[in-house]
């Protein structure tokens, strides 16, 4: 009813990074325990410098982008690789290993 009037300013900043994606694979995938297995991963989008973290489906863990871990017990295992960039963002994948005990 015054005639008053307020404005204001507000700053948006818009992202041009891609979605966070990681692939993985493991070498040999299946064999005779113990079996010792070299894992690769590739992170790609979000923000560099990435980290990675992985749970072998065994109960153990490790780190790094392309690490090594072997097995000793015969079964079908998960191996799961988590990357993280620089802004926490996370992406998943995983890599089936199957291990057979000796006849």
């Amino acid at each position: 009813a015054a005639s008053h009037t307020a404005s204001a300013t507000v700053s948006i900043t818009v992202s041009s990074g891609s979605i966070l994606s990681v692939t993985a694979s493991g070498n040999p995938n299946s064999g005779q325990a113990p079996l010792n297995v070299s894992f690769t991963s590739n992170a790609s989008g979000g923000t560099a410098p990435y980290n990675y973290s992985w749970t072998y489906g065994d109960g153990a863990t490790g780190s790094g982008q392309n690490p090594s871990h072997t097995y000793t017990t015969a079964g079908n295992y998960t191996a799961t690789v988590t990357a993280t960039d620089s802004a926490s963002h996370t992406a998943s994948t995983t890599v089936s290993i199957t291990v057979w005990r000796k006849p």
